[in-house]
């Protein structure tokens, strides 16, 4: 039992250690790619709602497809329809990239209205209970986010998103960066653990 634990905590070691430059090297790309997109938040929007785009069309490809392969099946119709609405809505992204952006950003803006409501309800609805008023003062910030967004159409609809993107891989990137030197450190504790009286193992 203990032969066991030993050799997977060996295998463990091994696995840490060889995979931290990926970890590193995944997470610095990363935060590069994000940097890149906050100071070119434009050509960034436009990789979004390309993206999209793309995402779209292949969806209603994907489901147009389905629909016509079991064509026997009683959903047939609304399964075409929902097909044809992704392509045309990737169609309207590839098209026109600009009004797509604008698209993009009024969603964002309608999502933090609704999220920030949410969340402002949530805070009443859990009045008393510890941490509650940072509910509210989320919400809140949430709600004028989206106000600001909506007001500020159509400037904001050629930056936000490609602004979000860079700060959604920062994050990312960071997150990887993190999760290398921890799988390093996790790595030394079990080799200090693994040797007698903290001495150098012979």
């Amino acid at each position: 039992m203990s032969a066991t634990l030993k050799a997977s905590n060996s295998a463990d070691l091994d696995y840490g250690s060889g995979y931290r430059p990926v970890f590193l090297l995944c997470g610095i790309v990363l935060m590069l790619c994000g940097i890149f997109a906050l100071l070119a938040p434009m050509i960034s929007t436009l990789a979004v709602t390309l993206t999209v785009g793309a995402t779209a069309v292949i969806a209603g490809v994907a489901q147009i497809v389905h629909a016509f392969r079991v064509s026997a099946w009683k959903g047939f119709f609304l399964n075409l329809l929902i097909g044809l609405v992704y392509l045309v809505a990737g169609a309207f992204f590839f098209l026109w990239p600009p009004q797509g952006a604008l698209a993009i950003t009024m969603l964002l803006a309608w999502m933090l209205l609704i999220a920030g409501a949410g969340e402002i309800a949530l805070g009443f609805r859990v009045r008393g209970d510890r941490g509650w008023p940072w509910l509210i003062v989320s919400g809140l910030i949430a709600v004028l986010c989206g106000i600001w967004l909506l007001l500020r159409i159509p400037i904001t609809g050629f930056f936000v998103p490609g602004i979000a993107l860079g700060i959604a891989l920062l994050f990312e990137g960071a997150a990887f960066v993190a999760i290398g030197f921890g799988r390093n450190e996790g790595a030394d504790r079990r080799t200090e653990s693994e040797t007698p009286d903290g001495g150098i193992a012979g």
